[in-house]
């Protein structure tokens, strides 16, 4: 080989790079092609009574927080409950667990907004997996909600017992013949001050409950699935892989050259 002129080391190289290149071709065979499902659910806002109470600018609030949801579907837990439980087709279920799997992601887009992105082996195996995640999702969201509807439901009880008590107690001090003792009267000063207030503040929680919403995800039919998708990436590694060593050749066959080549000029 060192007795090789350049231009046929060459050409001898370039031969190499040509077989190769073509046996990686056919024998590297592309992955089967596969469906990608990306959309966007509404997370359901919710509404402390504190908050009201107090007079907090910020009334409104979320179900769950945007970071936890996020941090919730990407764990590997649920990736694989998801695939898992979704009922993909059988002829392609093996393909799209492993994708589902390895592929499903949450973005938040905003406070209210996550986008979910996940690839199958089919478009069918993409809905049921879309199916499965609004399923899991939204029950967990359901029993948040619930609390929530709750403990709203618990603040407006106590405020509608408080202001019918304070009310009881003004009928009372207005009642022909009352004489209201110093010390009975002394927890009673005020009171139509502080039944305005508790009925206010009822009228608020009483209103806040029509700002409270569930979580929602898109109908199936407006999920868009995009596909089919080639993929080459076993090809493009070996390719890549291949790039590299006839790189690493050529550079040799320089570094090789570039001394002969002095060593004829000094002679």
């Amino acid at each position: 080989m060192k007795n090789l002129p350049v231009v046929s080391k060459l050409a001898i190289f370039g031969l190499l790079t040509i077989c190769a290149g073509g046996a990686i071709w056919f024998l590297c065979r592309p992955d089967p092609p596969v469906w990608r499902l990306r959309t966007v659910f509404h997370i359901g806002t919710s509404v402390n009574p504190s908050s009201i109470i107090e007079g907090s600018p910020d009334l409104q609030g979320v179900v769950e927080r945007y970071a936890i949801v996020v941090a919730f579907i990407s764990t590997p837990i649920f990736r694989e409950t998801i695939a898992e439980a979704s009922k993909f087709e059988p002829a392609s279920a093996a393909l799209s667990k492993r994708l589902v799997f390895d592929t499903l992601r949450a973005h938040a887009l905003n406070d209210y907004d996550i986008e979910i992105d996940l690839t199958a082996a089919s478009a069918a195996d993409c809905r049921a997996a879309y199916r499965t995640i609004a399923d899991r999702i939204e029950q967990r969201h359901e029993e948040l909600f619930d609390q929530d509807a709750k403990m709203l439901q618990t603040a407006i009880d106590d405020l509608r017992e408080r202001s019918a008590q304070l009310q009881k107690w003004e009928d009372a001090k207005v009642q022909p013949g009352f004489q209201p003792s110093t010390d009975a009267d002394s927890p009673k000063s005020n009171l139509w001050v502080t039944w305005n207030e508790t009925r206010e503040h009822l009228r608020q929680l009483e209103a806040a409950k029509a700002y409270m919403t569930k979580t929602t995800f898109p109908a199936e039919n407006d999920v868009y699935v995009n596909g089919p998708l080639s993929n080459n990436s076993v090809r493009l590694s070996a390719l890549a892989g291949l790039g590299i060593i006839l790189f690493t050749l050529i550079l040799a066959l320089g570094l090789e050259i570039y001394p002969s080549k002095r060593r004829n000029t000094d002679i």
